[in-house]
């Protein structure tokens, strides 16, 4: 059948009336074809999110408006590469704006992770020795982490034991818009900025000083096998500060907050923390770092558990309740983790002495315990039979009672491993220094200072 054609007159007719109807008379040739070109949806604009590029109370790029990320029909925050918000640093010494979460409870996961030194020395073999007391010692000083992280890019640290430089239920906040990570109270009330770049000098040393951050140079390894049933890749990263293999597994259900524990774990090695390495849907499992004197320390995640109930705003970026400060940190640290009967529990008994002491130990000891001295300009643990008892400021000491008359391995470490001492069998009490000893001028039994 041929195509019945149109008169051209009509054609031109009906154009008119077209054109006549549906364009304003006073509208402007430039601002027509500005509209022909534009999205029906491109005035709407979704709902303010705090992981939005431009902050809450920000000023975006083309004006005034909140900038909203993309959601599914379930409220579900949708994250593809080209729509993934840019991060910008957080500045010490400013105040975070509100935090702004999807009015639901997320998902994602929870994990309970340790911190595992290396070349950790073993007790002297000795009869009057408690192998149960120093066990029961050792569990009360791991290194526990409990770390929630959520689809919607939120992430919560809890330092879960006595054994940091940081008193017990302190936090670690981070979110996925920014870099950097928030230091909360125990108790919740204040909080402080901890910018990229200070995470080694807080976990080391009890200090937010910034050191300069670097491109790393990353090299994909052999995987080593799924970890609580998910496949995981490995890759080794390098900088000049030191070596990190790291083990993620793929998680889809943690969306864009998955990379957040990633940029925690390698700014330890100075690496930017926009790192390809840290991506979405992926967590790390398993960590171990290299210093450059050969010197490591692990990080191993022990349990993994799915949620579904993150309830609204109990990860926000600064936590709602909190104040913030711009110095300082979380108070009643004492820096002593155990007390004086867990001390006493290491030996069974006393060791005789019959004979006067001439040892180096026994110059300036306390009538029972020890003093532990710290003449080095970093902050240190000392370790008793391979256990961390306490942690010394530099040019400060400690002085702990507990530990009955006897013989004892002593050992002087960092936090972090990148210090090591070595290890030697001292008899108690004594007064045990590290580096060159302190001028009379420092009151042996003074407490430690809150840096």
């Amino acid at each position: 059948m041929k195509a019945r054609r149109i008169p051209s007159p009509l054609v031109a007719a009906v154009f008119a009336l077209l054109a006549a109807g549906c364009t304003p008379r006073s509208q402007p040739v430039e601002q027509m074809e500005d509209a022909s070109n534009r999205s029906p949806n491109a005035t709407i604009v979704p709902a303010p999110l705090a992981s939005a590029t431009t902050p809450a109370g920000e000023t975006s790029a083309t004006g005034t408006r909140p900038v909203g990320m993309p959601a599914d029909s379930k409220g579900r925050l949708i994250f593809p590469d080209a729509a993934a918000p840019v991060p910008q640093p957080m500045l010490a010494g400013q105040q975070l704006p509100a935090d702004s979460l999807p009015g639901r409870e997320a998902q994602g996961v929870t994990l309970s992770a340790e911190w595992i030194w290396t070349n950790v020395p073993a007790p002297p073999h000795l009869p009057e020795m408690s192998a149960a007391g120093i066990e029961a010692a050792r569990k009360l000083t791991r290194r526990l982490w409990t770390i929630d992280i959520t689809e919607y890019g939120r992430m919560r640290i809890v330092f879960d034991s006595v054994a940091f430089a940081l008193t017990k239920f302190t936090e670690l906040r981070a979110r996925y818009d920014r870099f950097g990570h928030v230091l909360v109270w125990p108790s919740g009330e204040q909080y402080r900025v901890v910018p990229p770049g200070s995470l080694r000098a807080l976990l080391d040393e009890r200090r937010i000083d910034v050191t300069p951050l670097m491109a790393e140079r990353a090299k994909s390894m052999p995987s080593s096998g799924p970890r609580f049933g998910f496949p995981t890749t490995r890759m080794l990263l390098t900088t000049a500060t030191g070596k990190l293999q790291i083990d993620q597994a793929h998680v889809v259900n943690v969306g864009v907050g998955g990379a957040l524990l990633c940029r925690t774990l390698v700014e330890l090695i100075s690496t930017e923390p926009s790192a390809a390495t840290c991506a979405q849907n992926m967590v790390p499992v398993h960590a171990e770092y290299t210093w450059p004197d050969g010197t490591t320390l692990h990080f191993d995640v022990l349990t993994l558990n799915m949620r579904n109930d993150f309830p609204t705003g109990q990860l926000s970026v600064p936590p709602a309740s909190s104040s913030f400060t711009g110095s300082g940190l979380p108070p009643n640290a004492s820096g002593i983790f155990l007390t004086r009967d867990q001390l006493a529990a290491f030996r069974g008994k006393a060791m005789d002495s019959a004979h006067p002491r001439s040892d180096p130990e026994s110059k300036g000891a306390p009538g029972e315990g020890f003093l532990a001295v710290n003449s080095t300009d970093a902050l240190r643990f000392i370790l008793i039979d391979g256990v961390p008892i306490a942690w010394v400021p530099p040019h400060e000491r400690q002085y702990l009672i507990g530990t009955v008359r006897g013989r004892y391995q002593v050992q002087w470490r960092s936090f972090l491993g990148s210090y090591i001492g070595p290890a030697s069998v001292a008899e108690f009490p004594a007064m045990l220094t590290l580096g060159e000893p302190l001028d009379g001028g420092v009151d042996a039994g003074a407490a430690p200072r809150d840096r």
